[in-house]
């Protein structure tokens, strides 16, 4: 098994990417990707943008946490029925509707061997946003210790919007000291629970970066940071038979990363460890579509309870039972406006707002159509398409 973490930097800027430019749907572009379960950050979409080919798959269920404005963070993730089936699945770093649910930054499920976070952490635009991304930080870090004192694996993957240490930047040795690089240090093992999945397999590879400038076209010169990660608990690292980066995947700021997965260990099946479930928890994309004639109400739905086939647990099965103690509570944003009613050929048509390609514009002067090109120079804006003249 596949899982595949990327901060995509907008699910629509995929579009001018080879090859995706070239993939009919989001799923084709899932299966490119070989992604069992693929975690997607800033994919920069509403609710209301939302259509049924992105809800309804013939081979995934999809869970998003999306901002209600245009064009802001957003996670989602998505995951192969075939291959895993969570028991229960949250939206939120707190799981409880706080203020900081409100950005659409974390997607939580309940694999069976492991609770899953997709996440999307705050990145510090100015001074007065650093109380918010520490707020962040700590609400995840509560989050996942309450875990872990059920006895529970955890796997924790996202844009964390923070390096480790100098090895993950290009800058690395004069990097002044940072509140959220102290706290992401003290989460990390030795001195921490979470093990840094990526660099255990590389332990002193160098320019092993994820993430680099558009604007001075640092990804040329591998001139960038590693602030994607992959964190695990000590318990499923056995599991884990190799991680890295995808430096040559195009379409983003960011590049890809990975975990593969042991399909047998021990004599044990991982899909019978991973599918503590036969359905797919209501808050899977799939259900609101199918269920409702409009996608038009995105609030969180608790699973029924159902048993894990591993092996039962004596106390927490639900992860609302996992917040180790509420934050000051706040009023839930506004649910997102309805979404158009569904295409009656949803794979040929509702989906060609991302990938069908655009009508070739028109010459200023002769008003004939332009001509397509792509870009074949290394570069930041290798496999881009541009017009020019006919």
């Amino acid at each position: 098994m596949r899982l595949v973490c990327w901060n995509v930097n907008g699910l629509r800027t995929l579009r001018s990417y080879a090859p995706w430019d070239g993939l009919p749907t989001l799923e084709a572009c899932l299966e490119a990707l070989q992604a069992d379960i693929a975690c997607f950050q800033e994919v920069k979409m509403t609710h209301r943008q939302l259509t049924y080919a992105m809800c309804v798959m013939e081979a995934y269920d999809a869970y998003y946490d999306l901002h209600p404005t245009k064009g802001y963070a957003g996670t989602a993730t998505y995951v192969r029925r075939a291959a895993c089936m969570p028991r229960d699945a949250q939206v939120g770093v707190t799981g409880l509707g706080q203020d900081l649910d409100a950005e659409g930054r974390c997607v939580v499920l309940d694999c069976g061997l492991f609770v899953l976070f997709n996440v999307y952490a705050p990145n510090e635009t100015d001074a007065e946003r650093l109380p918010y991304k520490m707020a962040f930080y700590r609400a995840l870090e509560e989050r996942v210790s309450a875990l872990i004192e059920e006895g529970r694996e955890v796997l924790v993957v996202g844009d964390m919007n923070v390096v480790a240490d100098a090895l993950d930047h290009c800058e690395g040795a004069h990097l002044p000291p940072h509140a959220a690089r102290a706290w992401f240090q003290q989460w990390l093992a030795p001195h921490g629970a979470l093990h840094d999945v990526t660099r255990r397999f590389h332990p002193e590879r160098k320019n092993m970066y994820t993430c680099w400038s558009t604007q001075l076209d640092a990804r040329r010169s591998n001139y960038g940071s590693r602030i994607d990660y992959t964190l695990a608990t000590q318990g499923l690292l056995r599991w884990i038979r190799y991680a890295d980066i995808q430096p040559h995947v195009y379409g983003s700021d960011h590049c890809p990363i990975y975990v593969d997965f042991y399909d047998h260990l021990d004599g044990e099946s991982l899909v019978d460890v991973v599918r503590p479930s036969t359905e797919a928890p209501r808050l899977a994309a799939s259900h609101q579509h199918r269920h409702q004639p409009r996608l038009d109400l995105w609030t969180v739905k608790r699973a029924p309870e159902t048993r894990a086939s591993r092996r039962p647990r004596p106390r927490q099965t639900k992860l609302d039972g996992f917040v180790r103690r509420p934050l000051p509570s706040s009023p839930p944003p506004p649910p997102p406006p309805p979404l158009p009613a569904p295409d009656p050929h949803p794979q040929t048509s509702e989906w060609s707002a991302l990938f069908t390609p655009r009508a070739p514009p028109l010459c200023t002067v002769h008003r004939e159509p332009a001509i397509s090109r792509r870009v074949t120079k290394p570069g930041v804006n290798h496999g881009r398409t541009f017009w020019i003249k006919p």
